[in-house]
């Protein structure tokens, strides 16, 4: 039974507020065993990170970032792909061609991607 709920919730990752509730409402070690699901569901490639389209898994890993539930060390994939952004970040040159970014609403999209920075430099 808690396999199905949790694949309910898996199947619709664009549903921030609920799969926060369930987080909270799970024991520890289902919580655990939940949120290593979760972030396999969720992972991204650098190439979905730095693209424009709307992206739900990573949209759900900023909620839930800013929300702090998020604890990345449950997945090497997201972590590897998060510490390889950090380093291309530390040239500068992104920074660059962020500041050059007139439209309010995608700057905020990308303020709160670069903010999943912070779990990489957590671990």
């Amino acid at each position: 039974m808690k396999q199905y709920i949790y694949d309910i919730f898996l199947n619709k990752l664009d549903d921030n507020d609920n799969i926060t509730k369930l987080i909270d409402s799970l024991p520890n070690e289902d919580k655990k065993e939940f949120l290593v699901e979760l972030m396999k569901k969720c992972e991204f490639t650098k190439e979905e990170f730095y693209s424009n389209s709307k992206n739900k898994k990573i949209k759900l890993l900023c909620y839930l970032n800013e929300k702090g539930k998020l604890e990345i060390n449950y997945n090497n994939k997201i972590e590897d792909a998060l510490d390889d952004i950090r380093n291309v970040l530390e040239t500068g040159s992104i920074l660059k061609e962020i500041r050059n970014i007139n439209d309010e609403e995608e700057r905020k999209v990308i303020i709160q991607k670069l903010g999943l920075i912070k779990l990489v430099l957590k671990y």
